[in-house]
């Protein structure tokens, strides 16, 4: 019913300024306008707020020049003004380089939820129900327990922690010598716990984390139970100093980025770790797939574009979920 109501709204946006889209469109592909679009919603509209996707459809942007230089936009209605967001391009040889990295990292997000800890349980841990694999700090430079079984033949694991609680989740952290990478990635939603945590949705200040983690969290929030599952990690990394050793002085990986993923609430642990983890890895970025769209406000994830790349899939649930939607 809701979903109707709105498709309605946007009718009657459209029904009032029958030339509004096509305007909108014709704006939001002129070359020569690099501001973001700001328009005014016809007298009593104020009140909706709607997206709506522009297709570039049109015979202007056939030639090489709009293809290469210019992306596909998204253009978002927020109560009276419109935003303009850039679309990934494959044409583009910077978007190219982020699809192909966003292609690679999808694996590590898959494979965490079977896979990987079958291999560690199976072969690692020789069949035992350990819940940590661990590895001695000076042996962690050695190119040593390959997972080529699993498909990731220049990759090797460094630590991967299997509790899973109500504040525990299982992550791993790995060296990828394929694209000279360091990886954390952190495990979906696959048990009761983790829905339960799934739920904490009510927005929680990031002013005491940002104090912690060196980032500026005052007046910003985040996504609850996400932020104790981050937390969580957060103090697990600072324990076991694998990361602290890899990226040590004597490491032969010192100069390797730093990567997070996960999917789903792995992608939202994970975007809020790469957060705190920030200040200390400036380079670091995050590929977070069909992330919950309740992660952080509006203003901080327009803050956090340059690090963390989120991928929704045509028109999945999770990511459009948020604290908003469940309350209304």
């Amino acid at each position: 019913v809701q979903a109707e109501k709105r498709v309605e709204a946007i009718k009657k946006i459209t029904m009032k300024d029958k030339n509004l889209r096509d305007r909108l469109y014709k704006e939001s592909i002129d070359n020569t306008s690099s501001s973001p679009i700001k328009t005014n919603f016809p007298d009593g509209d104020e009140e909706n707020s709607k997206k709506l996707s522009m297709n570039d459809t049109s015979n202007e942007i056939e030639s090489n020049k709009f293809r290469t230089s210019r992306r596909n936009t998204l253009l978002i209605l927020n109560q009276n003004h419109i935003s303009e967001h850039e679309l990934l391009l494959e044409s583009n040889s910077s978007d190219a380089s982020l699809m192909q990295n966003a292609a690679h990292f999808v694996k590590y997000a898959s494979y965490i939820y079977l896979k990987l800890r079958n291999t560690v349980v199976e072969t690692f841990l020789s069949g035992s129900e350990g819940s940590c694999f661990t590895r001695p700090l000076d042996t962690l430079f050695r190119r040593e327990f390959n997972l080529a079984d699993i498909g990731l033949e220049k990759t090797s694991l460094c630590y991967m922690n299997l509790v899973n609680g109500i504040i525990a989740t299982p992550y791993a952290i790995m060296v990828d010598d394929e694209v000279n990478k360091v990886v954390i990635v952190v495990r979906g939603t696959r048990s009761l716990e983790d829905l339960v945590m799934d739920l904490q949705f009510i927005p929680f200040s990031l002013e005491k984390v940002g104090n912690v983690c060196g980032f500026e969290g005052k007046g910003h929030w985040c996504h609850q139970g996400f932020l104790t599952r981050s937390k969580w990690i957060y103090n697990d990394i600072q324990k076991n100093q694998t990361l602290k050793t890899l990226y040590s002085d004597r490491s032969p990986f010192k100069d390797f980025p730093l990567v997070l993923c996960g999917h789903s609430l792995g992608a939202g642990v994970a975007s809020i770790l790469a957060l705190m983890l920030r200040s200390k890895f400036p380079s670091l970025k995050c590929f977070a797939y069909e992330v919950p769209g309740c992660i952080f406000d509006e203003d901080l994830c327009k803050k956090t574009e340059e690090f963390i790349v989120s991928f929704v899939r045509n028109d999945d649930l999770v990511p459009r979920l948020s604290h908003h939607n469940f309350e209304t």
